[in-house]
């Protein structure tokens, strides 16, 4: 989730605000295996949020990074979020067990 806090767009007034903003770098800085439904939920808003803006402002950036987001929110709950839900441990990326 580092890409995407670095590549952060700069808050504007109506939509997408700097409150906003603050808390998108909030959830962008948990750690993955933190993630709840509710923070997903929490990401998919403030893309919302960031395509009103981009409807009102035009802003290329907010349109790009609102879809990157959205991705991100995607992989955050098919990776992180569902196993929990379903009981499971959550995915890790290290060596695999071969199968006999």
């Amino acid at each position: 989730m580092h890409v995407l806090l670095a590549s952060l767009p700069k808050s504007s007034s109506k939509y997408y605000t700097k409150e906003v903003e603050e808390s998108l770098k909030a959830l962008l800085d948990k750690d993955p295996k933190e993630y709840t439904l509710e923070d997903v939920k929490e990401l998919e808003r403030i893309a919302n949020l960031m395509f009103e803006e981009y409807r009102v402002t035009r802003r290329e950036d907010l349109l790009e990074y609102q879809a990157r987001l959205r991705g991100a929110a995607q992989v955050i709950k098919i990776v992180f979020v569902e196993p929990k839900i379903k009981g499971e441990q959550a995915l890790n990326p290290g060596p695999q067990e071969k199968l006999s």
